[in-house]
């Protein structure tokens, strides 16, 4: 199983949600800041690099209230699409 950092920040930010251990869950980190050297590298609202339903969760610690809402609900309907 995998789940899909969404504005992760650099690697052991410690924005990880509780119950999402290394040991069951593989970590995606998906930015839009290549200085923070994301496995994805895209902005929050468009996931077009990665699959249909290849996500077992999505995970946002503050991405979210950065986007205005017409790039709100496009980001929510990409969160969705990859899981």
């Amino acid at each position: 199983r995998q789940w899909l950092n969404v504005g992760s920040g650099p690697a052991g930010s410690g924005l990880r949600p509780t119950g999402l251990t290394a040991t069951d869950w593989i970590e995606r980190r998906l930015d839009a800041d290549p200085g923070v050297l994301p496995d994805v590298l895209a902005p929050a609202n468009d996931l077009s690099l990665l699959a249909n339903a290849s996500m077992d969760a999505v995970f946002s610690s503050h991405c979210i209230e950065h986007l205005y809402l017409d790039q709100a609900v496009p980001a929510l309907s990409e969160w969705r699409r990859v899981l």
